[in-house]
């Protein structure tokens, strides 16, 4: 009996020293063979010759892990496990995926629960995250309803004949908006390797969303309120 199945995890991840060794200590359970490989920021493809190797690379600028790619097997070729981390192109926003070959239950379920708890305890901390792409989602939804309401100030646009186009533009700004997630990946990167330089820049990191939420996130939400709420008066005013 041969049983094949993929896993999925979407939570931002922090894949320490720790996690690592951690997952080599799992997947040592069912494979005799791992290989580890990555891409870094620049693009440039790297294959370590042991989990040690990869926990001594110097993580430094432009040359940073960006995703990890570990593929396991065992002698017999009974089992295989393939992890991505952060993977370059996905349509599920993926942070991690594993797709693996098992020859009985009993193994799958093992592997499967303890996958699940590393990636739970790797998985960062969401909140501050989610509060910032709600952030971006607010910040477009204002801004589309303020020019929609100015332009519906207008004689000619509030005829009718423009309303059509004008939802057309709300609606794909918002979506542009929304989805092109570069900036948020930065501050927020999928998955983070801190070890090397990486550690410093992560802690950085850390650091600087703190800041950003309370010195321009948090005032930047009043303020849009606060002038939403002044023109949605104003036309209230207007209207007969």
């Amino acid at each position: 009996m041969i049983i094949k199945k993929e896993l999925s995890f979407k939570k931002r991840l922090v894949l320490s020293p720790d996690r690592i060794n951690e997952l080599d200590s799992i997947l040592k359970k069912y494979c005799d063979e791992i290989q580890y490989s990555a891409t870094t920021d620049n693009a440039t493809s790297l294959t370590f010759e042991n989990r040690e190797e990869l926990l001594s690379y110097d993580n430094y600028m432009n040359g940073r892990i960006k995703s990890l790619n570990i593929a396991c097997s065992s002698s017999d070729y009974s089992t295989s496990i393939d992890i991505i981390v952060a993977p370059r192109f996905t349509l599920k926003n993926e942070t991690a995926s594993c797709s693996y070959k098992f020859d009985n239950n009993d193994k799958e379920r093992l592997f499967v629960d303890a996958w699940k708890t590393l990636m739970e305890k790797s998985a960062e901390y969401q909140a501050s995250y989610m509060i910032s792409k709600a952030f971006v989602f607010i910040f477009g939804l204002c801004l589309s309803l303020y020019l929609t309401i100015v332009l519906l100030n207008n004689a000619e646009w509030h005829s009718g004949a423009y309303l059509p186009l004008t939802a057309f533009i709300m609606n794909t700004f918002l979506k542009r908006l929304y989805q092109n997630s570069s900036l948020l990946n930065r501050v927020f990167p999928p998955a983070v390797f801190p070890w090397g330089e990486e550690n410093k820049r992560h802690s950085k990191r850390i650091a600087w969303r703190s800041n950003l939420f309370w010195a321009a996130i948090v005032p930047t939400l009043i303020s849009i309120a606060l002038e939403v709420y002044s023109v949605i008066k104003i036309f209230g005013a207007k209207s007969p």
